[in-house]
């Protein structure tokens, strides 16, 4: 993942930022009737998608958050509150 930031506080005009993301499909997609899995491994898999739809909604948010941001940066006049 390559991209510039243009912030008028960086040191450099284009400093460039890297970073890496690695996906993993920790729980996979089966059906649990259908892979013969049972007691731990059916409540560790329940737990990793649980706790993975806890990371979706958190990016979704922050992915709001920053529009919101953007439009009132964009339009100063919108002053309702975001709830």
């Amino acid at each position: 993942m390559v991209g510039t930031k243009h912030d008028p506080g960086l040191k450099y005009r284009n400093q460039v930022m890297r970073g890496k993301l690695a996906l993993v499909d920790l729980a996979g997609s089966e059906r649990a009737s259908e892979t013969n899995s049972g007691g731990q491994k059916l409540r560790d898999g329940a737990n990793i998608n649980r706790s993975l739809l806890a990371l979706a909604n958190y990016i979704n948010a922050l992915v709001y958050d920053a529009l919101v941001r953007t439009e009132q940066r964009i339009n100063p006049a919108n002053e309702r509150a975001i709830e």
